[in-house]
Order: structure tokens, then sequence, then C-alpha cells
């Protein structure tokens, strides 16, 4: 079930987010919006590792770091709330996810491989970068187990593939369609996240913490959601006024930007290290997240009529076609861009936006040959 009838929308019919009869713009501009900004946490969460880079320099990358942290929620949510618009198979359901996996894990794994050479090429040149984690497993560069930091996010969304057929069951029976049951339920696993989330975001558990935060069944909330979402979604004003924009556009927002800066404070006071109290594991940042996925859903009638034929158009494209390339991408030519900003010694701003227009030329130069080799762009993310 549709609560905006008057989106406008594309029929998708080749990839693992395959919806029928169609597909919301508003949810392929969330998810480009999305990469923007996780590409752009991780870019300054880098440069502000440089030794020269002022305080005050690297507070505001800090805050503008912290901003952007609703990309990996709001990235899951997308990806779930149209695993949820998926026609229900009669038949052949277990061999459809077995699919869906497929098609993640043919470039998940490729790309590990691909940051696996990178990380030996680095350690054999004895350098280092924060993208890429090495773990000595015996003498020599081969029994060196490297993973590419950035990709967990594609292995929990392996993980949550055969899950979200279950999920959504259990939400159907659960709600009965009923909107009042979906809030109540949203807000059950939302106050477990919070629980879990308090109980493991301590210093004595945080390395339990970050292992637990790469597993599913920590997502469930979202997944939940995910689930849930055709039904919430009526109880949202469905005509954007001046009201909608005070309460859903701007207090709401500005209410989660506050509790989640609070709850970032309280994890730094409470000694927890500064990558967990600052993830976006948090359920601060969960909020926050949610709280602007409804933002743009509630104002789509106003927002996407604005956006032009050509706008739209690449949107769609680059949502539904480069969106996982890009992600699984961007790291390599960020990794670059840091190696060689470091070997030209220039100054903090210069070398900012050296890697800005690497990370993000390079990628897009990258996407533009991937789309001439097809088949290869199947490996490496292309849909």
């Amino acid at each position: 079930m549709s609560a905006v009838p008057h989106s406008p929308s594309v029929t998708h019919t080749a990839s693992p987010d395959t919806v029928t009869p169609g597909r919301a713009l508003e949810l392929d501009v969330l998810r480009v919006l999305s990469l923007v900004a996780m590409a752009t946490l991780h870019l300054l969460s880098t440069w502000r590792l440089g030794t020269d880079v002022e305080p005050w320099a690297s507070e505001v990358a800090r805050s503008i770091h912290d901003a952007c942290q609703f990309c990996v929620p709001v990235l899951f949510l997308v990806s779930l709330v149209l695993a949820a618009r998926r026609p229900k198979a009669a038949s052949g359901a277990s061999r459809s996810v077995m699919a869906r996996v497929g098609a993640l894990a043919r470039p998940t794994f490729t790309w590990l491989g691909l940051y696996w050479l990178v990380g030996l090429v680095l350690q054999s040149r004895g350098l280092r970068s924060p993208w890429i984690f090495l773990i000595p497993l015996g003498e020599g560069p081969l029994a060196t187990a490297v993973l590419a930091v950035h990709l967990w996010f594609m292995l929990v969304l392996l993980q949550m593939e055969p899950l979200v057929p279950l999920v959504n069951r259990a939400v159907e029976r659960l709600t009965g369609g009923r909107a009042s049951r979906a809030v109540a339920l949203a807000a059950g696993v939302f106050v477990l996240k919070a629980g879990v989330t308090a109980v493991m975001f301590q210093p004595s558990r945080a390395a339990l913490a970050g292992w637990l935060g790469l597993t599913a069944p920590f997502w469930l909330d979202l997944m939940v959601l995910g689930a849930a979402w055709p039904l919430l979604q009526t109880l949202l004003p469905q005509r954007p006024s001046l009201g909608t924009l005070a309460v859903w556009g701007v207090l709401m927002p500005a209410t989660a930007v506050m509790l989640d800066a609070m709850e970032v404070r309280y994890w730094v006071a409470q000694g927890v290290p500064d990558m967990l109290a600052h993830s976006n594991w948090r359920v601060g940042n969960l909020y926050y997240s949610i709280t602007l996925f409804t933002a743009v859903v509630v104002h789509k009638d106003w927002m996407l009529p604005r956006l032009s034929f050509a706008t739209t158009s690449w949107l769609m494209r680059f949502s539904q076609s480069y969106a996982y390339a890009f992600y699984l991408a961007h790291a390599l030519f960020l990794i670059t861009a840091d190696l060689l900003a470091a070997r030209l010694g220039w100054p903090p701003a210069p070398r900012l936006v050296f890697m800005a227009v690497l990370t993000f030329g390079g990628t897009a130069v990258f996407l533009a040959l991937l789309r001439r080799a097809p088949r290869l762009g199947v490996w490496l993310g292309m849909r």
C-alpha cells in the first residue's frame, strides 16, 4: 500500500530494489542525498586527521561530520521501504531472496578483493590509510587480513536480505493493517534499540558494541520501520503547508539535532571511544535520521515538482543504477587523494579542496567509464 499516489515514480525491474508498480522519486532523492553526505563525512573525517589542521577547523569539520551521520540509517531505510513494496511472491520466495543476495554479494566481494590488494600495496610501501584495516595473521604480506572499513554497510545489507521477508511478514501479522499498531511496534523497537545501546555503549563494552553493529539484528528497528512504513505513512500529513513545514520541517529536525548532539556529548563524557560516540549507530542519530526522512516525505509535493525533468531523470538513474557502485568505489579515490595530498605538502585548506575534487570527481569519471562496460559494471556495483 502506498500513501503517495501523486508522487513522481518510475517502474524499475532490474535491481534488488525492484518494486511494482512504481517507485517514489523522494526515495531516490533521499538515497542520493545520503550518498553525498556519506562521502562528505568520510572526506572530513580523513582530512581532520592532519596534524596541521587548526583545532577550530577540526571542530567545524567534526560538526559537519556529525550532521552528515543521517546517511547510513536513511540508506538502510530507503532499501527497506522499497523491500516492503515488493510484490509478495506466492512461490519461489527463497529463490527471489537468493537472487537479491547474489546481486549484492557479487560487487561486495569483488570490492573486498580489490581493497585487499590495495591494502597489500600500501603495506608493502609502508603506507597506511584509515580506510584500510590490516589484521596480521602470520608472517608475510599474504598472511594479512585486509578489510575496507566502509564496506561494513554492504555486509550488513547482505545479512538483512534473508531477514527482510521474515520481518515483513511478522510486522504484517502484528499490525493487522492498523496504523496505530504500527506506531506502537515502531515505538517498541525504538525503545529496544535505546536499551541495547545504553548497555553496550560503555567503555568496557565498546569493542563488543562495534562488532554488534556489524550484525543485521542490531538494525532490527530499521527493518521494522521499513516494513511498517506503508502504514505509518498514512498518519503523516498528506498535503504540505506552512504548518507542516514549521512542525515536520523545522521543529522536529531541530529537536532531533539537539538531542543527537546531547547524546554525543554524553557518550564522550562517559569515556566511550571517539569513533563509537560519534557513530551513526546511536539511537539519537536514528531519531535524527528518521525526522529528516519524514520531513522529505511530508514535503515531497512541494519539492519534487520544482525539479527539472533533467534533474529528475538523473536522480532516478543515479539512485537506481549507480548508487552501490558509488558507495563501493568512492573510498578508493579518497585513499588516493589522501596519500597524494600528503606528498604534495599543501596546507589544510587547499588539501581539503584537492581531496574533495579527486574523491567526487574521480568517482564520477570511474562511473562514467563503467557505463561503457556494463558487464564489468555488474561486478563493480552498477545495476
